[in-house]
């Protein structure tokens, strides 16, 4: 679970964070991330800030993390109901992804398998996203 700590790392830096939790992932570890984004009101610590989802999950299949889902912070506040706090366009990102199966032959992270695909599928079939379930597993705790 990374959450409220890329946006203050350099791109440099969260790559090698991402590719560094990737080598100690096993396959089908799951990855909880938030993104700041452009339009934030960001201080001057900010150095790493998103376009939108389509950036973010990018990055994260770049090193790895494979069928991500990424949400922002007012879908899931729609999600549980939680409206009043969080304005409809707020620029903030909740990600959550898949370790990929490791390419043997050169080393780096390849596609998700089909028991992956397989299990986050499942999730999606039982009436919400694996991201959300995966909120409310952490919720559970």
């Amino acid at each position: 679970l990374l959450e409220g700590l890329t946006g203050y790392l350099t791109e440099v830096e969260l790559g090698r964070l991402f590719k560094r939790v990737a080598t100690l992932a096993a396959p089908g570890s799951r990855l909880i991330a938030t993104f700041v984004g452009k339009e934030a009101n960001k201080t001057s610590m900010h150095r790493y800030v998103v376009a939108d989802e389509v950036q973010v999950a990018s990055l994260l299949s770049t090193f790895g993390w494979v069928g991500a889902e990424v949400f922002s912070s007012s879908a899931v506040a729609r999600l549980y109901g939680r409206t009043s706090h969080i304005p409809e366009e707020y620029p903030y990102f909740l990600s959550a992804s898949s370790r990929g199966e490791t390419s043997h032959a050169h080393g780096h992270e390849g596609d998700a398998n089909d028991d992956d695909e397989g299990a986050a599928e499942k999730k999606r079939k039982k009436g919400r996203g694996a991201a959300t379930a995966d909120m409310d597993d952490l919720a559970d705790q």
